[in-house]
């Protein structure tokens, strides 16, 4: 189904939706109610009513359901008071997510995840976290589908939750709740600009909603719009040109004790200026001879001040326009069946930016077929039939002269060659454009069996699209053509001149080759050659999910004087395809870059689950209430041919009114997914400096110098890099090789199987009612335990080396191919390609910490302040361990304060409210962080000691967000708000310092103003 028929068969639900005629809308609101907040109208006898309890993690319905997981909840005035335009900004300063896995600040040079927004607990990632619509699946877990302000409340739940809802719910459940029975009309319009001028954001959205047939039904129609502006690397003095690293570029791989002060220099920044590919191009010949086309057209030597500086051309937020649609129907037909539907329809487009790509030969992203070197000689026949060799005549002398043929027995065929690396200025940068389309219906029914019992059951449909286009790609076929030049000596095109360049292949000519002259200086190529090599890449990928489940609930039988057995059962069946297609160019890896596969790939599940609460002793002395549950899924996927089991236990316990103590224990599986089966073949990028030999000595004693040693072509390397002021040598990196210089192959696998996890939680709830001032009081703390199993994914071009060098395992250095010699501006030794496959077993990840919350809220009519009130939000958490272990038999890995894996993160907020006037300050403090274990290693002291791990520290941050708010009148309300109110700026990576540092605010201060009205 294409974008029109998705949109023809989403406005086609939704006007099915809201087909019913409804009644004049409510003009008015009673005079305490808050501007923003909606009014609810009653529910239909046939639906969960106000009494009727459905918390996150369980099914069951009950006047008085309480959780024994964690959940935390996030509601509609929390994320109106922080005055975030997307859910994923909402929700992301929530200290038990991780870092965003996709978000328009940290995806600009992503294929997939351009300007989305995807979301992963306690740092897992978003593939072992399960994203929920009113406890029912998407067909996405795109954030940027879902219509913030249609959203009532996002309930987390921390814990595995996969006998409740089935595959991926290693880690938890975020549950999108929308508003429900709404009457009126609310709308809401804001906009804002950073401190600097600079990334513009504009949005608005509208939510009208009325009852009918005398309130047995209501309707609901939202629409929504956002706009968020590009935001330029060259805007910010931190990212406005590449730096490197003082500290990096002063360490001493085999070990010393100046390493120490390297240490301290991490942070330290120095103009990365030694990327000699720019637009005047790179050329080396086999005689050791490099050379650069000075401006005035004449080849030379590069100069140390001739060098390209990519940043500029990057961006630190993509922009991103998003419209959203949704209605919801609920119709009560009778006192026992309710039937309802909801659709939902989004569309977002976004634009990646990054600097021109660096055309060359001799590489992985080789323009020449085989990586093969440029041939500057080309052999041609005269129409007599005589064989000569002529010179392509845009080759300067100095170079033609300087040029040999290659001593590679593959390659060596009696002409002269060059390997060249020329950044392709004239193409423009690397540039890219995303779509995304998602639409999901649902129809369903539910109501009352009698006895107690209640149903529900629901059929959903949903599609997502992903069409991504790089407008200023290219034909590497058509530019090999063109790059094999001669003179027309012959006159073949009967013009009667003889000197002009041509293209050498008579069928390219005839197809419009034009001659590329790659020895033209900066931008010196002709527009003639560069529309007949442009090409656009284009990859197209489409996910349908359709969805049917129906389950029963109710009591059991009546247990002594606790109250009656509980239970839920229910069926489900789903239906999942996935099909990705890319460019001809890009199947063939012609596009001058990577290359890419087409896939398609289906699976169904088949499962069948139950809940049941028991309580076992009700209102004794000690014993408020006690509670045990149990919950267990059966789920058979038909690709991996058997039936696996998803459980969980649970208990309750208040041993007064105020205090009550919950605990689970779960066992979850995560499915592989479709993508994980069948996607194509892919190539990426990895920086060179992943490389684990860097560094090392012919006497150097590092963990893995030994192996590295033992490869010839290190050795080859380290005794290339031996002078008389480092007689030892060293494996050392080009400005080239410091790229992304390693192509990873990365194969799918069909034979993976799922993974699993382990979650323990045990906590405490304490809301003090029996003492009147603080009855608003709730406190939770809770420990968690997870302990994942069976992980599916590839292993990283430096865990690999480790394993390889360090571990010394023959079957991960196969994975590796080192280049052989020197070719254009990479150095013989170092990676060129690393080969990996998705695996089961790609080790254990262990996460253990305690989460604590307070909530607060209370009148201050006390004080003299009548209609007025506090309240108070805060939530804690503390990492105890966190480690992993990326293969079976390897070492394990510290995770547990290392860049991305905070340690004590905390957020909070206080709120004051009257009927006048709204103040909301809140913060999230981000913690100190320590570069991560493999990285503090490669900074040995002389003695082979390591640094000790508090010199790699890197210190906190805290951020402060403020609104205020004016009511004006019964319908309207003015706000007002500055994000990073003190304009804290982010700490920045330099170049050779890994680590994620997206968790840090990347634009400053930046202010907004809105309107709402509520009729």
């Amino acid at each position: 189904m294409g974008k029109r028929e998705s949109y023809l068969v989403t406005s086609a639900g939704i006007a099915l939706i809201m087909s019913l005629p409804l009644p004049a809308i409510a003009q008015t609101a009673p005079a305490d109610q808050e501007a923003a907040a909606p009014q609810a109208a009653p529910a239909p006898a046939g639906q969960a009513s106000e009494q009727d309890v459905i918390v996150t993690g369980s099914r069951l319905r009950s006047p008085t359901l309480t959780a024994p997981a964690p959940v935390q909840v996030i509601d509609s005035q929390q994320i109106q008071r922080e005055g975030y335009i997307t859910v994923i900004d909402a929700i992301q300063n929530n200290p038990t997510f991780g870092n965003p896995s996709n978000s328009r600040t940290t995806s600009n040079g992503s294929r997939q995840g351009l300007g989305g927004s995807t979301v992963g607990l306690r740092n897992g990632g978003d593939t072992l976290t399960l994203t929920l619509i009113e406890g029912r699946r998407s067909v996405s877990k795109e954030l940027a589908f879902i219509p913030t302000g249609f959203v009532d409340r996002v309930e987390v739940l921390t814990g595995g939750a996969s006998a409740v809802y089935g595959s991926d719910a290693i880690i938890g459940v975020v549950n999108f709740i929308y508003k429900k029975n709404f009457e009126g009309v609310l709308l809401n319009a804001q906009a804002g600009i950073s401190a600097r001028g600079d990334n513009q954001e504009y949005s608005a959205d509208l939510t009208v909603g009325s009852n009918f047939a005398n309130d047995r039904g209501n309707a609901m129609f939202y629409v929504g719009w956002s706009d968020q502006a590009f935001l330029s690397s060259a805007a910010r003095d931190y990212t406005a040109r590449s730096f490197s690293s003082l500290g990096v570029q002063q360490r001493i791989g085999g070990g010393s004790d100046a390493n120490l002060q390297a240490v301290r220099n991490l942070f330290v920044p120095v103009a990365l200026d030694n990327n000699p590919v720019t637009g005047a191009g790179l050329f080396v010949t086999r005689n050791g001879g490099t050379f650069t086309i000075a401006p005035d057209g004449t080849a030379r030597a590069p100069l140390a001040s001739e060098f390209f500086d990519g940043a500029p051309y990057g961006a630190i937020a993509s922009p991103l326009e998003r419209l959203n649609t949704a209605a919801r129907i609920n119709y009560q037909i009778t006192d026992n069946i309710n039937l309802f539907a909801q659709g939902t329809y989004a569309r977002s487009k976004t634009r990646g930016y990054g600097g021109p790509l660096a055309h060359q030969s001799s590489s992985g992203q080789s323009i020449i077929p085989g990586g093969a070197p440029y041939n500057i000689e080309t052999r041609v026949v005269s129409p007599t039939g005589v064989v000569s060799i002529v010179r392509n005549p845009f080759v300067p002398d100095a170079i033609y002269n300087s040029a040999t043929d290659t001593t590679n027995a593959t390659w060596r065929d009696g002409l002269r060659d060059i390997t060249f690396q020329r950044r392709a200025l004239e193409w423009g940068g690397h540039v890219s454009e995303l779509e995304r389309d998602g639409f999901q219906l649902t129809f369903g029914a539910d109501g009352n069996l009698g006895g107690g019992w209640k149903y529900e059951a629901y059929y959903s449909y949903g599609e997502a699209t992903q069409y991504h286009t790089w407008p200023n790609g290219l034909n590497a076929d058509r530019y090999a053509q063109a790059l094999n030049v001669i003179p027309d000596i012959f006159d073949v095109n009967g013009n009667g001149n003889r000197t002009e360049a041509i293209c050498a292949d008579a069928a390219a000519r005839a197809a419009g080759c034009i001659p590329i002259n790659i020895f033209a200086g900066t931008s010196g190529i002709s527009q003639a050659a560069v529309d007949w090599t442009k090409a656009t890449g284009s990859r197209y990928t489409k996910q349908t999910l359709a969805d049917f489940q129906a389950n029963i609930s109710g009591p059991l039988f009546q247990l002594w004087s606790a109250g009656p057995v509980e239970a839920v059962a229910g069926v489900e069946h789903r239906r999942e395809t996935e099909l990705t297609t890319h460019d001809p160019l890009h199947v063939a890896g012609r596009n001058g870059f990577d290359q890419r596969g087409n896939a398609y790939g289906s699976t169904t599940i088949k499962e069948a689950y139950g809940e049941v609460q028991i309580p076992l002793i009700h209102n004794t002395p000690f014993i408020q209430n006690l509670t045990i549950r149990a919950a267990g899924r059966a789920s058979k996927y038909r690709q991996l041919d058997r039936v696996y089991y998803g459980w969980n236990v649970g208990f309750e316990w208040s041993p007064i009114d105020d205090i009550r103590f919950r605990g689970t224990k779960s066992y979850a599986i995560r499915a592989p997914t479709i993508d994980n089966l069948t996607r194509p073949q892919t190539t990426t990028f990895d920086a060179g400096t992943r490389d684990v030999c860097i560094g090392v000595t012919l006497v150097s004693t590092t963990a893995a110098s030994e192996g590295c040693r033992a490869d010839p072509l290190v050795m080859t390397n380290i005794r290339a890099n031996i002078s008389a002021a480092n007689p030892n040598g060293a494996f050392t990196l080009s400005a080239a090789d410091r790229g992304n210089s390693i192509r990873s192959i990365n194969d799918p696998n069909p034979n993976l199987g799922p993974q699993f996890s382990n979650t323990l939680t045990f906590g405490a709830v304490i809301n003090p009612r029996s003492i009147n001032a603080l009855r608003n009081l709730i406190l939770t703390a809770d420990f968690y335990k997870v302990d994942i199993s069976g992980g599916i994914g590839t292993i990283s071009v430096d865990v690999a080396g480790g394993l390889c060098y360090v571990d010394r395992r023959p079957e991960w250095c196969a994975l590796f191919t080192r280049r052989p010699e020197a070719v254009g501006g990479f150095s013989v030794g170092t990676i060129d390609t690393y080969s990996s496959q998705l695996q089961n077993g790609t080790g254990k990840r262990l996460i253990e910490g305690l989460d604590f919350t307070a909530s607060y809220t209370t009148g201050l009519g006390g004080i003299g302040l009548p209609n007025s009130r506090l309240n108070f939000q805060a939530s804690y958490s503390h990492l105890l361990r966190s480690y992993s272990t990326p293969v079976a038999g390897a070492k394990r890995r510290n995770l547990k304060s290392e860049m991305g894996t905070p340690d004590d993160p905390w957020s909070g907020s206080i709120s004051y409210e009257d009927d006048v006037f709204g103040l909301t300050l809140s913060g999230n403090y981000v913690p100190r962080y320590y570069h991560e274990q493999p990285f503090r290693q490669t900074f040995p002291l002389a003695d082979g000691s390591f640094i000790p791990k508090e010199e790699f520290r890197i210190p906190p941050r805290f951020y402060t967000n403020m609104q205020m708010r004016f009511k004006v009148g019964d319908q309207y309300q003015l706000f007002f708000g500055v994000r990073n109110l003190l304009d804290v700026e982010p700490i920045v990576a330099y170049a050779g310092i890994p680590g994620n540092y997206y968790v840090y605010d990347q634009i400053g201060r930046r202010f907004y103003a809105g309107l709402r009205l509520k009729m």
